[in-house]
C-alpha cells in the first residue's frame, strides 16, 4: 500500500529545548521510536519554545507572546501536514515542564479539537509489543518533579513510566525519588536551595546505587533532570562505586563532553538502544540521508516497510 494514499495518521512530535537544543539524541531517540511504532510524524519546521522558564518566573507577558507564536508555527506545521494527507491527532513530548506548558496551549488539529497529549513512553507502551526477554537488567529510574504523563497524578508518574518501561523491554525498573537539584533555571537562580536538594539526592543515589552494575545507565524522564543527575554523579569522588567507571557524557555535534562516569539517559534512548540496537543512531541517520517523498514529507525506510515523517 502507498503510505502516502487516503489519510495517514499522525502524532505532532514536540522537541522542546531539551529534545533540540541541549540533547538532540533525545528527539533522534524519540522520531526512531515513533517511526518503529509505525507512526507518521509530524515535526515544527522550526525550533519552538514551550515557555515553561518564562512562566516559571512570571514573566507574564512575554509567556503569552511566546504562547501565541508556538499557536501559529503549530497551526501552520499542522495544515501543511493536512495538504499533505497526514491526519494530526496526537500531541507526542519527551519532558515533563512541556507537558505542563502545552497544556495551557491548547493546541487544536485540523477538526478544532484539542490534541490528546502523551508522552513519549505512555504512547509507545500501547503501541509496541510488551517484551519480556529483550533485558534482564536491574535499572534505576530517577521520578522527575515535572510528571511527563499525561492525565496521572505527579505522585503516580514515576510508577506508571517505570511500569511501562519494564512491559516494553522485560528490564526490572527500580524507582529514585527526590529532586535532582537542577529544576530547569533554579540551579543557577537559586543555589542555596538546589545544592541541599542535590545533597539529598546523591545520598540517595549512592544508597540506591550499592551492588549496581558500574557501567549500567540512571534512566530519566526529563532532559532536565538528566543534567541534574549527571551534576550530582560529579559531586562524588571520582572512585566512588556509585559513580560507576570511565563513562564520557555524549558531546560531539557541537555538545561539551562532561565526565559523568556512569551513563545517565532519558527513557527515549535507553528504548532506541534496547528495542532498536545499539547501533540505533547511525542506522536512522543513515536512513534519514536518503529520503523519499514529496516536498515537506520523508519517507523512511524501515525493515522493507516505510515509515513518514
Amino acid at each position: 500500500q502507498d503510505v502516502l494514499a487516503g489519510r495517514v495518521p499522525a502524532v505532532l512530535y514536540f522537541p522542546g529545548c531539551g529534545g533540540a537544543l541541549f540533547y538532540r539524541r533525545i528527539a533522534l531517540a524519540s522520531l526512531a521510536l515513533l517511526l518503529h511504532a509505525g507512526m507518521a510524524v509530524v515535526i515544527p519546521g522550526q525550533h519552538l519554545c514551550c515557555g515553561y522558564p518564562l512562566l516559571a518566573a512570571g514573566d507574564a507577558a512575554h509567556y503569552e507572546s511566546n504562547l501565541q507564536h508556538n499557536r501559529q508555527a503549530v497551526a501552520a506545521a499542522l495544515h501543511a501536514a493536512g495538504e499533505a494527507g497526514f491526519d494530526v491527532g496526537m500531541l507526542v513530548t519527551a519532558c515533563g515542564s512541556c507537558r505542563e506548558s502545552l497544556v495551557r496551549h491548547g493546541l487544536t488539529g485540523l477538526d478544532g479539537q484539542v490534541l490528546e497529549h502523551n508522552d513519549i513512553v505512555q504512547f509507545l507502551v500501547g503501541r509496541l509489543p510488551h517484551e519480556q526477554s529483550l533485558s534482564e537488567e536491574r535499572i534505576i529510574f530517577h521520578a522527575s518533579c515535572h510528571p511527563a504523563w499525561s492525565g496521572v497524578k505527579a505522585t503516580k508518574d514515576g510508577g506508571k513510566a517505570a511500569r511501562a518501561l519494564e512491559r516494553l523491554t522485560g528490564s526490572s525498573i527500580l524507582i529514585n525519588t527526590g529532586c535532582c537539584g537542577e529544576s530547569g533555571a533554579g540551579a543557577y537562580t537559586c543555589p542555596k536551595i538546589y545544592n541541599v536538594l542535590r545533597e539529598r539526592k546523591r545520598e540517595r543515589l549512592q544508597a540506591a546505587l550499592a551492588g549496581y552494575a558500574q557501567d549500567a545507565p540512571i534512566l530519566v524522564g526529563c532532559p532536565s533532570c538528566k543534567i541534574g543527575i549527571a551534576r550530582t554523579l560529579m559531586t562524588m569522588a571520582a572512585n566512588h562505586p556509585a559513580r560507576g567507571r570511565g563513562h564520557k557524557g555524549e558531546g560531539g555535534e557541537g555538545q561539551p563532553v562532561i565526565d559523568t562516569h556512569r551513563p545517565v539517559l532519558h527513557s527515549a534512548e535507553w528504548l532506541a538502544l534496547t528495542l532498536l540496537g545499539r547501533d540505533w543512531l547511525a542506522g536512522f541517520k543513515g536512513r534519514m540521508e536518503k529520503p523519499e517523498g514529496a516536498a515537506g514529507v520523508r519517507v523512511v525506510r524501515e525493515g522493507g516497510d516505510a515509515r513518514q515523517d
